[in-house]
């Protein structure tokens, strides 16, 4: 213990009073700094430096020549990427089949890529064209496309690899994801035909525009909900999952009656909808058609902000599963070697559809081929018109029965368009109707079509019998011409037309009898010339007055009748070079005509069916052979010409007397001459 003690004396005597030149100072600090290693000897892939000393220079930092010491942390190589391909079954992605080529990184080392380990997918596609490959890869939201979006490229696979390398490539597209909120208008309407008392009428459609209006050209869907007001519907939406209605989904819009009052319409009250389906992704800008590379590249779009043009000699087929709308024009013409188009999901065309000089066209198929089970009554819409024309392959238009032109039709010069199908959902067309040079045609296509604000022209269909097919026709805003029909051999297929501005049936060699327009009860011209079998002109038992009625060149025409109805024709009665026509007996309830021409009728022998006839402003008979007598007794004014010429067998004096006693216009305008000198049926 004394030791211990001992120690610790001395320790604390040279703590106090210090021993001969021996000091003790404080420690000095240790000092570490970290710095950027490049890869090299030390770290392969790069890293950093760790060094340690003491900071004898008491700076406060570790300078290099107080570095005592160097450890390295360096980075590890990153997880391998790997690749993995799939076959791709024929769908969505690829039309016709393919690869998926997936890719990401080997997270758990295993030395393949597992499904959980998948960051992008890109398609390489098969096409129709064995020689065009397709690749196709969705993006996220970047510069081209705010909500991200799908590229297609395509191209010929020039070196027959099997991959689609960036210099084959021919086409490229972008199409952008364009998500827009659907909206709903409803609005009162007068009774359509479909329903019994006033109606609403429900339009949907999505507001492409973003300006939360629904114009009319974002309208997608119509229903219509009968014999109720519009205080008591309610609409309400939910989304729609892929399927037949919309093959990538969309939006149904419920409608129905709110019959327990609660402001809310319930499933057990909904009683009718309509379908919005998803148009993305979109394609703004005009795209032309002209090989397979750029039909392929079209693959997955669904909706394109312009037109779309088919044309060129390379295409043979055309088949888009995904494209629903066209917000422009549609157009496929002067193709070589096209044979088949089929766009099965076509819904909405905003412009025309033209299908015009295409040599071997044989199918058409425009939206569905069948109808769905249940669904909108007018869901594919053409907001402009239909031309098909100048196809001399194409046989039907049975591929296009859903599509609803809004402006005109036009169906010209088709050679080999025999039996057209039915185009069941068009009921009003504010533009004209033309079926026109198809000369195979045996039958019109259009048995639900009611109003036609323009003209309706049937001319020259050599094989057309009848004009079944316009039978529920009730309204022509222009003219209604029928002519050069070489087998046409009646009018039936007329029976609901009420009002036509100008009824003109020509050069119909086969044509018998104008029978079959029983409900025509408003017509401003009826004209029947050169058809050279008819016998009969009439049958119109609701028809009261006209302005003109003109018969003219029917080489065998019998007889006028079946008009009890008609009291006038407020410009001109015309009836020339009808060399059978013996009996005017449809006439007879005539009382004014401004203008009464009779010229040239060989068989006419009396006018006495026109005994009722009141007043006439000009009266001419000219040139009729066998005219023997006028037996006008109840014409009491005839006011500014009358003109009685060369007709041989009627007495001059009849003529005479007939002036007498009705004519008040200027002396000049009466003519009298070349007729019969006999003055007996006067002397009697």
């Amino acid at each position: 213990m004394r030791g211990i003690w001992g120690t610790w004396a001395v320790v604390c005597a040279l703590v106090i009073s210090g021993c001969d030149g021996i000091s003790i100072s404080p420690a000095h600090a240790s000092r570490a700094r970290t710095l950027d290693e490049p890869p090299g000897e030390n770290c392969p892939l790069g890293g950093q430096a760790v060094q340690t000393g003491l900071d004898t220079d008491k700076s406060g930092q570790l300078d290099d020549t107080e570095v005592t010491s160097t450890t390295y942390v360096c980075a590890t190589p990153p997880p391998p990427a790997r690749t993995r391909v799939l076959p791709e079954p024929a769908g969505a992605h690829c039309e016709w089949g393919g690869q998926a080529v997936q890719t990401g990184l080997d997270l758990d080392g295993n030395g393949q890529l597992d499904a959980a380990e998948v960051t992008a997918t890109e398609y390489l596609c098969a096409s129709r064209t064995p020689e065009v490959l397709v690749r196709s890869r969705s993006f996220g939201p970047d510069a081209r496309c705010a909500n991200g979006g799908q590229e297609t490229s395509a191209g010929m696979d020039t070196n027959a690899d099997g991959q689609l390398a960036e210099s084959e490539v021919t086409r490229t597209t972008v199409a952008c994801l364009t998500p827009a909120p659907v909206l709903v208008r409803m609005s009162g309407t007068a009774s359509p035909v479909s329903c019994v008392r006033d109606a609403v009428q429900v339009e949907a459609g999505p507001d492409t525009n973003a300006n939360q209006v629904l114009d009319p050209t974002e309208v997608r869907a119509v229903t219509t909900l009968c014999d109720t007001s519009l205080n008591r519907v309610l609409a309400r939406t939910r989304p729609e999952p892929p399927g037949e209605l919309c093959a990538i989904g969309g939006t149904r819009v419920l409608v129905g009656e709110d019959r327990d009052g609660n402001g809310q319409l319930e499933d057990t009250e909904a009683s009718a909808f309509a379908m919005v389906c998803e148009a993305a992704p979109t394609l703004d800008g005009t795209y032309v058609v002209r090989g397979p590379a750029d039909l392929a590249a079209l693959q997955g779009v669904a909706r394109i902000v312009g037109g779309l043009e088919f044309v060129g000699k390379e295409l043979t087929e055309v088949k888009l599963p995904a494209l629903m709308t066209v917000e422009g024009t549609l157009s496929i013409e002067d193709t070589l070697h096209l044979e088949r188009v089929q766009l099965p999901a076509l819904r909405l065309v905003q412009g025309d559809i033209t299908v015009r000089h295409n040599t071997r066209l044989e199918s058409l198929e425009l939206g569905p081929q069948r109808a769905p089970e249940q669904g909108p009554k007018s869901d594919w819409w053409v907001h402009g018109g239909l031309y098909v024309e100048n196809n001399p392959s194409l046989a039907s238009l049975g591929g296009m029965s859903f599509i609803v032109p809004r402006l005109s039709i036009s169906v010209r010069n088709n050679a080999n368009l025999r039996v057209p199908g039915a185009l069941n959902r068009v009921e009003n067309l504010q533009g004209e109707l033309v079926l026109q040079d198809n000369p195979v045609l045996q039958g019109i296509p259009f048995p639900q079509l009611q109003t036609v604000r323009a003209n309706v022209t049937v001319w020259n269909n050599s094989a057309l019998p009848d004009l079944t097919g316009l039978d529920a026709l009730s309204h022509v805003g222009g003219a209604l011409n029928v002519r050069n029909n070489v087998h046409l051999r009646s009018l039936v297929g007329l029976g609901a037309l009420d009002s036509v501005e100008v009824l003109q049936v020509y050069s119909n060699p086969e044509l018998k009898t104008t029978q079959g327009l029983t409900s025509l009860s408003h017509a401003r011209s009826l004209e029947f010339s050169a058809n050279g079998s008819l016998e009969f002109v009439g049958d119109f038992p609701s028809l009261q007055s006209l302005d003109t009625l003109y018969v003219s060149g029917n080489a065998t025409l019998v007889s006028i009748t079946g008009l009890p109805r008609l009291q006038a024709i407020n410009e001109r009665l015309f009836l020339f070079n009808n060399p059978f026509l013996e009996g005017l007996k449809g006439l007879g309830g005539l009382k004014y005509v401004r203008a009464l021409q009779v010229t040239s009728n060989a068989s006419l022998t009396t006018l006495e069916p026109l005994r009722t006839l009141r007043e006439v402003e000009e009266l001419t008979l000219f040139g009729n052979l066998n005219l023997l007598r006028l037996d006008l007794g109840g014409v009491v004014r005839v006011s500014t010409t009358l003109s009685v010429e060369n007709n041989p067998k009627l007495p001059t004096c009849l003529a005479t007397t007939l002036a007498v006693r009705t004519y008040a216009g200027a002396p000049e305008q009466l003519y009298i001459s070349g007729n019969s000198d006999d003055a007996t049926a006067c002397a009697k």
